[in-house]
């Protein structure tokens, strides 16, 4: 993102009516505010002042200008900070001192240093992740002296070796992405246009092939319920229960109207709704003497369970519907986006009467 503002800025109104001073203080304008966001972005800016110094060749006086404005809009920031919390606060500091040297940031889980590269590949379809991975590491080796190589590559390293790693750190450089695969295509197109014939068809072929995974991934995604599919099953119970006492048995921390834990279902919950929290001893639930109809929530992968299937048996259960239709389900178990445990089972004592693939 840093690496983009550095261009646009770069050709912000017209290039030949303003001066080298007038871009460097917009660009560290921008850069000051975007730390102010988002601390981690500071890693950037050692890369981007040295592809100023070495490689876009600007003066020693335009380099401190650029520190200038960037140190102005640093320092209002630590001015507010210290105003609204009455002490002295420098941010980044903190946030140093906090999750590096006191390890807070390591307390949550540690990776080694080569995460981000297998996430590439676990995370997304093998072949694309593959091509992702090669596409940058040639744009790295043929653009040594582009500004979007001098900013990621600092950014990559340095979290590389800080302990705890998540995939959302790398969100910064999720725009720059695109330059990068450009540049790695542009890097091998040469040599591309040289090879056998035979070769430029098995080349073709497999571009080809990346693009219709790629096409079959959108289209399933796109299609998906949300996170778990809760929608579906707590809208299932609202459109053909609306206004009845309903009994809901809901295995044990998968409730769909309450997802998140504190965050209650309002679209779909229902006042009348009796839920109950599912006990591994059936006998320990206890239902309400009135007659209402009973539903129950499992995953897909435990309903077979003994206390599951007791429960199904006990009450005369049948499948009314799963939180993820069948013929998504069927695509993504060769996707690593999801397993069993993630899709929700419906049973109810009613007969299947509408179909919710």
């Amino acid at each position: 993102m840093v690496g983009k503002l550095h261009h646009s800025c770069d050709n912000y109104g017209d290039a030949s009516e303003r001066k080298p001073a007038e871009k460097t203080v917009l660009q560290r304008n921008i850069y000051g505010i975007s730390l102010c966001f988002q601390i981690p972005k500071c890693i950037c800016y050692p890369g981007l002042l040295g592809y100023s110094y070495f490689v876009g060749k600007y003066k020693l006086k335009h380099i401190c200008l650029m520190l200038l404005a960037f140190t102005i809009v640093l320092a209002l920031s630590t001015l507010l900070d210290s105003w609204f919390y009455h002490a002295l606060v420098f941010t980044p500091w903190n946030y140093f001192q906090v999750n590096i040297l006191n390890g807070v940031a390591s307390s949550f889980g540690t990776s080694p240093w080569y995460f981000y590269f297998k996430l590439i590949l676990t995370e997304t379809i093998l072949p694309i992740g593959a091509a992702v991975l090669f596409l940058i590491v040639v744009a790295v080796i043929e653009n040594p002296k582009h500004v979007v190589v001098w900013v990621a590559v600092p950014f990559l390293l340095i979290h590389m070796l800080v302990p705890h790693k998540e995939l959302r750190f790398l969100f910064p450089l999720i725009n720059l992405v695109p330059i990068l695969l450009t540049l790695g295509i542009s890097g091998i197109s040469t040599s591309f246009l040289r090879v056998s014939s035979r070769r430029k068809m098995l080349l073709k072929a497999f571009v080809i092939g990346l693009g219709l995974i790629n096409l079959i991934a959108l289209t399933v995604m796109t299609f998906r319920p949300m996170r778990q599919g809760e929608k579906l099953i707590t809208s299932i119970i609202y459109q053909e229960y609306s206004g009845q006492d309903v009994s809901v048995i809901i295995e044990k921390g998968i409730n769909p109207f309450n997802p998140l834990g504190n965050v209650r279902e309002n679209t779909y919950f229902q006042r009348n709704l009796n839920i109950i929290e599912q006990e591994e001893v059936i006998d320990n639930i206890r239902l309400p003497n009135t007659a209402k109809p009973i539903f129950f929530i499992c995953r897909k992968d435990a309903y077979d369970l003994p206390y599951n299937e007791e429960i199904i048996k006990k009450y005369n259960l049948k499948l009314k519907a799963q939180s993820i239709p069948s013929w998504i389900e069927y695509i993504l178990i060769h996707f690593p986006w999801t397993n069993q445990s993630e899709i929700l089972l419906l049973f109810s004592q009613e007969d299947i009467v509408k179909n919710y693939e």
